[in-house]
């Protein structure tokens, strides 16, 4: 029988489904755009923190750094669009190259 606690199960047992949906979503825009906004970037970085921690002691020591940097980046751009400050262009074009939605979604395909 379908309950309510079977539902929230199922949903976090296939969370990552929801974060690639999110992050395919964000992908659209970046390559009509040309860069990541500062949204998607909080949602890319949280989400490869998110996948990253239950396999954090069998992870690579550059993925702990490529996670690791990826928490000021999202704090960062969290912050800039919550106060509407911009950014310089050379912040979208680093966290462009490491954080793309592409990159996040492999990841947490791979993870998942």
């Amino acid at each position: 029988m379908l309950t309510v606690y079977s539902m929230i199960d199922w949903i976090i047992a296939h969370s990552h489904y929801f974060l690639l949906l999110m992050i395919f979503a964000a992908l659209k825009q970046e390559i009509a755009r040309g860069f990541t906004g500062r949204p998607s970037l909080v949602a890319n970085t949280s989400s490869i923190l998110a996948v990253a921690g239950p396999f954090w002691g069998s992870l690579p020591v550059y993925i702990h750094w490529w996670v690791l940097i990826g928490v000021p980046v999202c704090i960062i751009a969290f912050l800039s669009y919550v106060t509407e400050i911009s950014l310089p262009t050379e912040f979208y074009s680093i966290t462009w190259i490491l954080y793309n939605s592409a990159f996040a979604a492999v990841f947490i395909l791979l993870a998942g």
